[in-house]
């Protein structure tokens, strides 16, 4: 699944520079909104 993910967006692209960061703040969002919901 994510070697046709990556296989779609290919390397060295834009998106493959932020998707790093976009992990990291849907983890932040996530782990704040099940904090939250507590």
């Amino acid at each position: 699944m994510f070697k046709e993910f990556h296989k779609k967006f290919g390397e060295g692209t834009a998106f493959d520079l932020d998707y790093g960061k976009l992990l990291i703040i849907g983890l932040l969002i996530y782990h704040i909104f099940f904090q939250a919901s507590h």
